[in-house]
């Protein structure tokens, strides 16, 4: 995550001997002000010489005793864009198991299907350009630079409707399919205007 949070936190402490002494389970850890904060989870200390064991459930916000700072516990994570649509939606879900919700990533994972299908949404919106008599366009390298800047205003669509799901003012799926669906409307809408 790119905040100081974990999921699906658990720790082992071991002694000199490597005997069990406690172990620590938490579904999310905060890093506050120099320590780590559980909402929930639970506790389990052992005494390896009297084998009294000690349990307790965590039904506030508990500091854990963990000394080590969120750099300890970083990892590399891999991008949206280096994973398929599968691993994605699969990490997805793992992350609302855990109670966090991520619109960022829904979009994403929409975006998996909707970028690639973008090269059809591109032929459809320049086909009427190519498909048009000469008197509508003056020349080929006018027709040309008509369909780049449609390519480059889809482009800019797609990057403006994700920005809005990922600040949660559209619906993850609204935002992603949103510029392809506007884009085969006006496809269509110049398709009729084609003389044939």
């Amino acid at each position: 995550l790119e905040t100081s949070t974990l999921v699906r936190f658990s720790a082992i402490e071991v002694d000199q001997q490597m005997r069990l002494r406690s172990i620590v389970s938490a579904p999310r850890v905060r890093w506050v002000e120099g320590g780590w904060i559980a909402d929930s989870g639970w506790i389990r200390r052992f005494d390896p010489t009297s084998g009294v064991e000690d349990f307790r459930r965590l039904t506030r916000p508990t500091e854990l005793p963990i000394t080590e700072s969120p750099k300890y516990f970083g990892q590399e994570r891999r991008k949206p864009s280096e994973m398929t649509q599968a691993e994605l939606g699969v990490y997805i879900r793992e992350l609302e198991e855990s109670g966090y919700l991520d619109t960022k990533l829904r979009v994403r994972w929409h975006q998996k299907v909707v970028v690639p299908l973008s090269a059809l949404v591109l032929v459809l919106m320049a086909l009427p350009l190519a498909l048009a008599s000469e008197g509508r366009r003056k020349s080929t390298m006018q027709g040309v630079a008509m369909a780049v800047g449609l390519g480059l205003a889809y482009l800019v669509t797609v990057g403006l409707f994700g920005k809005l799901g990922e600040a949660e003012l559209l619906p993850p799926v609204v935002s992603a399919w949103a510029p392809v669906v506007l884009s085969v409307l006006f496809a269509a809408n110049r398709m009729t205007t084609v003389k044939t």
